[in-house]
C-alpha cells in the first residue's frame, strides 16, 4: 500500500475518533446545537454552490477552477460528496451491528422466531465471504448460487406475491359505487383490454386509418394514458415535489416536530 494513502487512512480515522470523543465529552444541549448548526451549514452550502451563478468568486480572492461554468464552491462538491459517503457507509455500518444486536439476542435467549435470527446470520456470513472471495475460482460457485440462485427468485417470488395484494386492491376500488368509481372503472377496463388480443378484436373491424382508426380501443387507451393519465400525474408530480421541497426546508431548518430538540422550533 501507498505510505502517502496509509498516513491518510490513518489520519482520517485519528480525526474520526478525536470528533467522536469530543462530542462524548459535549452535554447533550450542546451536542444538538452542534447537530443544528452542522445540518444548516451543509444545507446552505449546496444552496449556494447551485444559485450562485458562474464565475462568482470569494472577494475575488478564490477563484473558480473555470470561470465560465463554476463558482467558487464547486471545486469542494466532489469533496462533500466524498464525506456524505464516508458517513453513509459508518450508517450502514451502525445499522447492520444494530441488526446483529437484535438478532443475537433472540438466537441466544431462544425466543420466539429465533430460526429467522439464524438464518438472518447464516445468510448475512455467507453472502459477506462470497463477495469478498468471488475473485477465486472456488467461491465463483458459492456467489452464484446464493446470488443469481436463491436472492433473484426470492425477490421475484416476492414481488409475484403482489400482484395478488393489487388485485384485491383493485377490486375494493373499482366498486361501481359513485360516478367517480364508474369513471376508473371505465378507464381500467379500457387499457386492460387494449393489452389483450381479444379486446383488440373488439375493434379489428375498424380501419387503421382516417378519423375512424381514433375509435380503435388501443387508440383509446393510448389517449386515456398519454393525456388524461399524464395530466394527473404531473399533478400529483407536482404536489409531490412542493411536499418534498416544504419536508427538505424543515429539516434543513431543524424545524420538523420533534428532531433535534424534542419539540417543534
Amino acid at each position: 500500500m501507498n505510505l502517502v494513502l496509509l498516513l491518510k487512512i490513518l489520519s482520517g480515522l485519528a480525526l474520526g475518533i478525536g470528533g467522536l470523543a469530543l462530542l462524548q465529552r459535549l452535554r447533550s444541549g450542546e451536542r444538538r446545537r452542534l447537530m443544528v448548526a452542522l445540518t444548516f451549514i451543509a444545507g446552505l452550502f449546496f444552496l449556494l454552490e447551485f444559485v450562485l451563478p458562474p464565475g462568482t468568486t470569494f472577494f475575488g480572492l478564490v477563484p473558480p477552477a473555470d470561470l465560465t461554468r463554476d463558482n467558487f464552491l464547486s471545486s469542494w462538491v466532489e469533496v462533500i460528496g466524498n464525506v456524505v459517503m464516508v458517513v453513509g457507509g459508518f450508517a450502514f455500518g451502525l445499522g447492520l451491528l444494530n441488526l446483529a444486536t437484535i438478532h443475537g439476542r433472540t438466537l441466544f435467549r431462544a425466543r420466539a422466531g429465533w430460526q429467522n435470527s439464524l438464518a438472518f446470520f447464516v445468510a448475512m456470513i455467507a453472502m459477506t465471504l462470497a463477495g469478498l472471495l468471488k475473485d477465486h475460482r472456488a467461491w465463483v460457485t458459492v456467489h452464484d448460487v446464493l446470488f443469481q440462485g436463491l436472492y433473484q427468485p426470492l425477490g421475484a417470488s416476492v414481488f409475484s406475491i403482489l400482484a395478488f395484494f393489487i388485485t384485491t386492491a383493485a377490486y375494493r376500488a373499482f366498486r361501481v359505487r359513485s360516478g367517480e368509481a364508474t369513471l376508473m372503472m371505465i378507464a381500467a377496463f379500457i387499457v386492460m383490454m387494449a393489452q389483450v388480443p381479444i379486446g383488440m378484436m373488439m375493434t379489428n373491424w375498424l380501419p387503421t386509418e382516417g378519423w375512424a382508426a381514433s375509435l380503435r380501443i388501443e387508440s383509446i387507451s393510448n389517449w386515456v394514458l398519454t393525456v388524461l393519465n399524464m395530466a394527473a400525474l404531473r399533478a400529483v408530480g407536482f404536489g409531490i415535489g412542493v411536499g418534498w421541497l416544504a419536508m427538505s426546508l424543515r429539516v434543513w431548518l431543524s424545524l420538523e416536530k420533534g428532531s433535534y430538540f424534542g419539540k417543534e422550533m
